[in-house]
């Protein structure tokens, strides 16, 4: 998933044992813009958290700020690239994953209203 789905990393660690880090490799995108969202957009951004959730992985603060698109000449170049996942978790709670994919369809059809 690493570089497609999620940043690719070069190191992670824990500063004082207590709190993690992970350094990203490359430019992963801007985050994406919601005026207008295309549906090629729409469509990788679902695609992106079903690959995530399929390695049950709940991201835990899913907001446009932490859905980037890699973009050229204003289309999608290569993915929807989703960072921090500071709140994340694994889970095997499918009720969990499904409420996540719900909360993240419901804001992308309200950035498609604005």
């Amino acid at each position: 998933m690493q570089g497609k789905f999620i940043p690719k990393l070069i190191d992670a660690g824990y500063f004082w044992g207590k709190m993690f880090f992970g350094i990203a490799t490359e430019f992963a995108g801007s985050p994406l813009n919601i005026d207008p969202l295309y549906s090629q957009e729409y469509a990788k951004v679902v695609e992106a958290l079903s690959k995530i959730h399929e390695h049950r992985i709940l991201h835990n603060d899913l907001h446009f700020d932490n859905i980037l698109v890699h973009q050229i000449n204003g289309k999608v170049k290569v993915s929807i690239i989703i960072i921090d996942f500071g709140f994340s978790k694994q889970t095997d709670n499918n009720e969990e994953l499904s409420k996540e994919m719900a909360i993240l369809i419901k804001l992308l059809h309200s950035a498609n209203k604005q």
